[in-house]
């Protein structure tokens, strides 16, 4: 039996990774190819070391806020401006 890989919206904000071409997009900016996320998306709730939540609580997480920055940045259509450059006037 061939095991799948589930592309759950992962990440916070207006637009979280929600398809493989997401998920491969995002690694290569983060990890430099396409493979390391589109064979493993679970990474990205998993990658870096434990940080520390404000109730005291430990959690992974290192990815989670790249995940914004990302799509805060980059255009997701050639028609369409980044939320950062039609929030600065660019």
């Amino acid at each position: 039996m061939v095991k799948t890989k589930a592309y759950y919206a992962r990440g916070i904000g207006f637009q979280p990774l929600s398809s493989v071409m997401d998920y491969n997009v995002f690694s290569k900016v983060i990890f430099g190819n396409e493979q390391t996320l589109g064979n493993a998306p679970e990474k990205i709730l998993f990658y870096g070391d434990k940080v520390m939540m404000g109730n005291g609580s430990r959690m992974y997480g290192a990815l989670i806020p790249a995940v914004l920055m990302h799509t805060y940045m980059i255009n997701h259509h050639s028609y369409l401006p980044s939320l950062h450059d039609w929030v600065t006037g660019m």
